[in-house]
């Protein structure tokens, strides 16, 4: 059941010129229970509301939390989020959605996302790697934009792969011609070249716009993954 809580504006930044950070600490309650995958609906004035997903993991610390914005559509959202400065205080709805692990996990997990759909994932992602009773779990994270300037987190993701905390990140940038960082290409790209003697061993979790999800779900579904192996969540 959501609850309606306060919390307090403790630290914002540029992800890149278009993407922000935010990071809350909670004021009433005082502490946040959610789980990754989980999302809060902030009160931005005049009756209006907007959700925005949990970026941080549960397991750093219950008294604060993050969330990561997309300004480029110029929304009411973003509008009152821009304005906001260090020690305001937001309203919100919390914590909200089904789209969480499931009790039971698969030895094989696949995180594939574009855009800010990252960010649930990411909370996913890291409640599974700074998990020591999760090590015997293997992670691929994939992920999509249209430009190499709008990646995000790509230092931790990289962090992560160098300590073996997952087994493969790969970045696909659908309209720079070269790009630097990942390739070009669509991030459902992964499943044409992948091994996929694992699929029935698998659970995939896909967050982002709703054509790639339909995209990425076909190929699956057409590599005989079971409908019941796929776990999305639709941001347009």
């Amino acid at each position: 059941m959501p609850i309606n809580a306060k919390a307090k504006l403790i630290e914002k930044k540029n992800l890149t010129s278009k993407i922000l950070f935010f990071k809350f600490e909670m004021i009433d309650p005082e502490v946040i229970n959610f789980s990754p995958g989980q999302y809060i609906s902030i009160d931005i004035g005049t009756g209006a509301r907007r959700e925005y997903s949990i970026a941080s993991s549960p397991l750093d610390d219950n008294k604060t939390f993050e969330i990561v914005v997309d300004t480029s559509p110029h929304g009411v959202g973003s509008q009152f989020l821009e304005k906001l400065q260090t020690g305001s205080e937001i309203s919100f709805l919390g914590e909200i959605g089904s789209f969480i692990l499931p009790e039971v996990l698969a030895p094989n997990l696949f995180f594939i996302g574009t855009g800010t759909g990252i960010t649930p994932l990411k909370s996913m992602i890291e409640s599974i790697v700074l998990n020591v009773e999760d090590d015997n779990l293997n992670v691929y994270v994939y992920y999509g934009t249209r430009t190499q300037e709008e990646v995000i987190y790509k230092e931790l993701f990289e962090k992560y792969l160098s300590e073996n905390r997952i087994d493969d990140y790969k970045i696909y940038i659908s309209r720079d011609d070269n790009p630097t960082d990942g390739k070009t290409g669509y991030v459902g790209d992964f499943i044409d070249t992948f091994d996929k003697s694992v699929f029935p061993d698998s659970q995939f979790f896909i967050c982002g716009n709703g054509n790639m999800i339909k995209t990425v779900e076909e190929k699956l579904l057409q590599a005989q993954v079971n409908s019941s192996q796929i776990f999305y969540e639709k941001y347009y």
